[in-house]
C-alpha cells in the first residue's frame, strides 16, 4: 500500500457526489485490499449486515449511510448496537455527504470532519489496511486522551470563530474553555447530575450547532444565580445547580459552534473526566495552544515526581519528621494542625499551577494523617472539615489560559481530596457552592513593580515557592 495513492483515492472519492450505496466499498478499495476480498464484498457474500444499506466487514467497518444532517445521530445508534458485544468492528463510519463521523472502537477514539476534508485523516482509516496508528505511551491514557480532545475541540471552535484568533477575544475564549472543562468534569464526578451536561448538547441544541452559543450562554448566566434567582431561565439552564466560586461570574461571549464543533464537544464530554489528573492541565494547555506562543511564555509541564523533588525539603520532609515524634501526643498534633493550616505556598511563575495543586493535595493528606492519630488519641474527638484553605495558595502568571486553568485545576483537586476525605471518614462537606480557587492573578512577575502584593493575604514575611524563600520588605 502506498499513502500518495491513498491519499490520490480519498481525494477523489471526496470530489465526486456522494453516493451512500458505493462509498464504503470505495473506502476500503482506498486502502488496497486483497483483491478477492473486495471482490466479495462488492459481491454481497462478505457483507453481515442485517439493515438495508449498511455494510458490516467483520472485525473491520461497519458503515451506515446518514439522513441529511444526521451522521452524528446514526453514529450514536450504530455505537449502542456494538455497546457490550464481544466482536466489535473496528471502525464504525456513517456519513450523509456532507459531514463523517466515525469511531474507533480500539482505541476508544472519534472522529468528526467535512466530508470535503476526508483526505486530511487518512491516517484515521489505516486499520482497514492492516496498519496500527502510532500511539505514544502516556503515563495515564486517560489524560493523554483529554488533552487530544480539547485540542480537537479548541481547533473546531476557531474554525468557526475566525474573529476569534485575535488577541482582544483571548480572554473571553479562555474563560468559555475553563466553563466548559468544568462541566465535564462535574458530570463525571457526582458534582453535577450524572451525565446532566451531555444530556442538555444533545437534547437542547440543534445538530447544525447554530443556537448552541445561546443555550451555553443561558446554562453559565444560570450556574451564577441561586434558586431563588432563576425566574427568567430557562427549564433547561435550570436544571444545573448553583457553582458560585467566581467562574461564572463573568457574563462572556460565547463563541459560535458549527455541526463539526458541536459534535466534537458531545464526544469530548463522553469522557470520563473524573480520571483526569489536575496536575497535568498544564500539559493539556500544550495541546491547544501553539508551540511557539508555548515556548515564548514557558509554558512547560513539571512532572508530579520533579514537583516533588522540590516541595519535600522545602517543607514536607519536615512536617512528616514532625508527624512522626507526635504520635499519641494530641496537644503536638494540634499543634501541627494549625501549622498545616497556616502554610502559604506562593509560586510567581505559576502557569497551570502544577506547584500549587500538588502543595494542596500533599497537605490535604498530612492532615487527614493527622485527624486519624488524633482519633487514636482520643475516642472523642470531633473530627471538623478539612481547614486546608484556597487562599493559602497564591500565584502570579503573564498568560491568561494558564491563569484561568489553574483556578479550575485547584477546583479539581478540592473536590478530588473531598472524595477521599469521605471514603476515609464518611463525611465530606458538599461540592457546591464552589470556594474561590486561591489567589492567582495574570502579570509578569519579573517587573515587581507590577504585582499587589499587598493583594496576597499574608500574614508572614515567608512564602514558599518552587525551590526559594522570598523575603518581603517589612511593610508587606
Amino acid at each position: 500500500m502506498n499513502i500518495a495513492e491513498v491519499i490520490l483515492k480519498l481525494q477523489d472519492l471526496s470530489e465526486v457526489p456522494f453516493d451512500a450505496g458505493t462509498f464504503a466499498i470505495q473506502l476500503v478499495e482506498a486502502f488496497s485490499p486483497p483483491k478477492a476480498t473486495l471482490a466479495k464484498l462488492r459481491q454481497g457474500s462478505l457483507n453481515k449486515a442485517t439493515k438495508s444499506g449498511d455494510l458490516l466487514w467483520a472485525k473491520k467497518l461497519h458503515f451506515r449511510p446518514a439522513e441529511l444532517g444526521r451522521a452524528g445521530e446514526s453514529l450514536d445508534a450504530l455505537s449502542a448496537e456494538w455497546k457490550n458485544r464481544k466482536s466489535v468492528p473496528r471502525l464504525l463510519v456513517t456519513s450523509d455527504g456532507s459531514e463523517l463521523t466515525a469511531f474507533d472502537t480500539k482505541l476508544d477514539d472519534p472522529l468528526s470532519i467535512s466530508f470535503s476534508k476526508l483526505t486530511e485523516r487518512y491516517d484515521f482509516f489505516l486499520p482497514l489496511a492492516g496498519i496500527e496508528r502510532y500511539q505514544g505511551v502516556p503515563d495515564n491514557p486517560a489524560d493523554i486522551k483529554a488533552s487530544g480532545r480539547l485540542a480537537k475541540f479548541y481547533d473546531a471552535i476557531l474554525a468557526a470563530n475566525p474573529d476569534w484568533t485575535g488577541h482582544s477575544r483571548v480572554h473571553e475564549l479562555n474563560i468559555f474553555l475553563t466553563r466548559i472543562l468544568l462541566c465535564m468534569f462535574a458530570q463525571s464526578t457526582g458534582i453535577f447530575r450524572a451525565g446532566l451536561f451531555s444530556q442538555m448538547l444533545a437534547e437542547c441544541t440543534s445538530t447544525d450547532g447554530t443556537d448552541t452559543h445561546e443555550v451555553l450562554a443561558e446554562v453559565f448566566r444560570a450556574m451564577n444565580l441561586r434558586e431563588t434567582e432563576r425566574a427568567r431561565c430557562p427549564e433547561y439552564a435550570s436544571r444545573f445547580p448553583y457553582v458560585n466560586g467566581g467562574l461564572f461570574r463573568d457574563q462572556t461571549a460565547v463563541p459560535h459552534f458549527s455541526l463539526q464543533s458541536r459534535r466534537i464537544l458531545i464526544d469530548a464530554a463522553k469522557l470520563n473526566w473524573s480520571e483526569i489528573n489536575p496536575e497535568i492541565f498544564g500539559s493539556m494547555i500544550q495541546a491547544v495552544v501553539k508551540p511557539e506562543m508555548r515556548d515564548e511564555l514557558g509554558m512547560h509541564y513539571t512532572s508530579v515526581p520533579n514537583i516533588m523533588k522540590i516541595l519535600r525539603p522545602l517543607f514536607l520532609d519536615s512536617l512528616r519528621d514532625e508527624l512522626a515524634s507526635a504520635r499519641g501526643d494530641a496537644k503536638r498534633l494540634n499543634a501541627l494542625l494549625a501549622r498545616i493550616r497556616h502554610i502559604r505556598v506562593f509560586d510567581p511563575a505559576c502557569g497551570s499551577g502544577n506547584f500549587l495543586i500538588i502543595s494542596y493535595k500533599e497537605l490535604c493528606k498530612l492532615e487527614m494523617e493527622v485527624f486519624d492519630l488524633l482519633k487514636l488519641c482520643d475516642r472523642q474527638f470531633k473530627l471538623p472539615f478539612s481547614e486546608v484553605r484556597f487562599e493559602n495558595f497564591t500565584g502570579i502568571e503573564l498568560e491568561d489560559f494558564a491563569v484561568e486553568t489553574a483556578k479550575l485545576s485547584l477546583y479539581i483537586a478540592q473536590h478530588q481530596m473531598n472524595v477521599v476525605f469521605e471514603q476515609r471518614f464518611a463525611v465530606a462537606p458538599p461540592a457546591l457552592p464552589l470556594r474561590d480557587a486561591g489567589r492567582i492573578i495574570q502579570g509578569n512577575p519579573v517587573y515587581t513593580q507590577e504585582i499587589p502584593f499587598t493583594d496576597f493575604p499574608l500574614d508572614e514575611v515567608k512564602l514558599y515557592f518552587a525551590n526559594n524563600v522570598i523575603h518581603l520588605p517589612s511593610e508587606y
